[in-house]
This record gives C-alpha cells, structure tokens and sequence, in this order.
C-alpha cells in the first residue's frame, strides 16, 4: 500500500482461519484459536487496547463494519469493487 491512496482491507475469521484480503486480493492467512474466552472483552480500531505502548495505527479509516458472520471470498470482493 502507499501513502496518500486508498485501500480496502478486510479481516475474515472463521473458525480457526484468519484471512486477510486488500483490494479484494488473499494477502494471506493464519490459524487462530476458534475462542478467546476468557480473553478481553474490548476491540480497538487502530489500536490496541490492551497495550499502552505507541502500538497506533495512523491514517484514516472509512466505513468500518463489524459483522457477526464471516464473508465468504465473493462478498468481500464485490465490497472492494472487484468485478
């Protein structure tokens, strides 16, 4: 990504699968625990919560969704605008 420009990133969970798409594209993917009880009950959006460090994302963010089913691969390019 460079500064200045746009990108549409999402986070998909499911299960014990944690993928991340930019621009609609798989950039990767990492098994995860399937629970985080009893684990913190906050979430940061370009931060960490639970870190007082300078752990800080910076730039901007727009249309953030938190969505309680995980997308399938389709859907998460159809929101990033791929054909």
């Amino acid at each position: 990504m460079e500064n200045g420009q746009w990108a549409h990133v999402a986070v998909v969970k499911k299960f014990t699968e944690l993928t991340m798409y930019v621009n609609g594209n798989k950039t990767g993917s990492a098994t995860v625990p399937a629970s985080y009880y009893p684990g913190p009950k906050n979430v940061g959006i370009g931060c960490n919560p639970n870190f007082s460090g300078p752990e800080v994302f910076q730039g901007a963010l727009a249309e953030v969704m938190l969505l309680r089913e995980a997308l399938p691969e389709e859907a998460v390019q159809k929101l990033a605008g791929v054909p």
